[in-house]
């Protein structure tokens, strides 16, 4: 198979438009957000969205491959280009289904909690 390339989100204009579109892309491309997606031809074979302090950290929020393109090191492509548009030195995130591809990275474990409101 083709190795895909990965991009940047495009500017709203590259974009297809349809109603309700423009606070999706905000959302996808605010202060701090790097969104990048991965392109075999025209077909986006996948996406990874992070958000980062810039110097130290990113987050990783999601990242998808499409299932006929996996195993073929898309998710590594995007998780590198994301980072090294988004600037910091380590990606933290939380997974409850892909334990073994982020195991099979170089990474420590640790315990956390992912949190949700109400507060009080």
């Amino acid at each position: 198979p083709a190795t895909p390339e990965i991009y940047p989100l495009p500017p709203p204009a590259l974009l297809p438009t349809s109603e309700g579109a423009e606070p999706g892309h905000r959302f996808l491309t605010g202060p701090g957000v790097t969104a990048v997606v991965g392109r075999e031809r025209d077909t986006v074979v996948g996406y990874a969205y992070l958000q980062s302090d810039r110097e130290i950290q990113a987050h990783l929020s999601s990242i998808a491959v499409d299932r006929d393109h996996r195993r073929q090191g898309i998710a590594r492509q995007l998780l590198a280009v994301a980072l090294d548009r988004a600037g910091g030195g380590r990606i933290d995130l939380v997974t409850d289904s892909a334990e073994n591809f982020y195991e099979a990275l170089e990474h420590k474990r640790w315990s956390g909690f992912r949190i949700y409101p109400p507060f009080v």
